[in-house]
């Protein structure tokens, strides 16, 4: 009789039950002194950069980095209003 496919098994799971001669070591949790980078290595201006620290979390290097927008492009309001809406 020849098998047939099969049809019902929509989701697979596969646990690890292995047991461990060491212990595992634990993740590193990731660093908060990480500097962000543009995703595949493109130019990222430093508008961007600030944005991606302000969402990120690091208030401080995203006050750094818009600082920087407005010391080259002190007419540059965005830059401004981002940095008011950080204090």
């Amino acid at each position: 009789m020849p098998k047939s496919g099969v049809t019902d098994a929509q989701h697979v799971v596969c646990t690890d039950h292995s047991i461990p001669l060491r212990p595992r070591q634990a993740a590193q949790p990731p660093s908060n002194q990480a500097a962000l980078v543009a995703f595949g290595g493109a130019a990222a201006l430093a508008r961007d950069l600030a944005m991606a620290y302000s969402i990120a979390g690091d208030r401080r290097a995203a006050e750094a980095t818009l600082q920087r927008v407005i010391a080259l492009s002190p007419g540059f309001q965005p830059a401004r209003d981002l940095l008011k809406r950080l204090h």
